[in-house]
């Protein structure tokens, strides 16, 4: 893995290439974290799946930089500081996800009720 910090005006750009064979989210992740700015967090929504009785999250996160520039993306780890609001909203017992063990995705399963 190689990665580069370029400067464009007042943003910062970093560019990480990544080899054949290596763990890309390893490699991203080890970037990221000598790469620390606080941000806000303008949106966050997921939902929680059952996994064999344990929960497994889903989240996308929408975060605002200082200079007002946003990202978006799987939110796969994050250090709160200083606070962080989560209001939680079950849908209904009938309609519930659940990670299905041949795929490994959260599919929903049950029925709705109107």
């Amino acid at each position: 893995m190689r990665d580069l910090e370029l400067t464009d005006g007042d943003r910062r750009v970093v560019v990480v290439a990544v080899d054949k064979g290596e763990d890309a989210v390893t490699a991203i992740n080890e970037v990221a974290a000598r790469v620390r700015e606080q941000v806000e967090v303008l949106s966050l929504l997921g939902d929680i799946a059952d996994n064999q009785g344990k929960a497994a999250l889903h989240v996308h996160a929408l975060l605002g930089h200082r200079d007002g520039t946003t990202v978006g993306g799987h939110l796969l780890h994050g250090e709160v500081w200083p606070t962080l609001e989560v209001i939680s909203t079950e849908v209904g017992a009938s309609l519930t996800k659940r990670v299905d063990p041949e795929t490994g995705l959260a599919l929903l399963t049950g029925t709705a009720q109107r």
